[in-house]
């Protein structure tokens, strides 16, 4: 279905190649002020943000250029044509 097809970002996470549209997990361990540990889990969407002219994520309505994500945490889990329960009711950020 041609209008699913999104472009290649010329990011490569793992060994899969990253589209626009895609779906991806991320984890981030941090300590709150107590010490404790914990885990942030996220999900985001790969869009091109049109105001700065670059791939970036969208997640709760904001976005986040490549050039500032950690990617050692982070894996396709799907795209929003295909795995739209991935985004967990998060859908219209996309």
């Amino acid at each position: 279905i041609p209008e699913t097809v999104g472009r290649y970002t010329g990011v490569t996470v793992g060994n899969e190649k990253l589209f626009e549209c895609d779906i991806v997990e991320w984890y981030e361990d941090c300590d709150d002020t107590w010490g404790y540990s914990q885990t942030n889990v996220g999900r985001s969407v790969v869009v091109w943000d049109e105001e700065n002219f670059c791939w970036a994520f969208k997640t709760d309505g904001y976005f986040q250029s490549f050039n500032d994500w950690s990617w050692e945490n982070s894996f396709i889990i799907g795209n929003i044509h295909d795995n739209t329960e991935s985004l967990k009711g998060e859908e219209e950020h996309a």
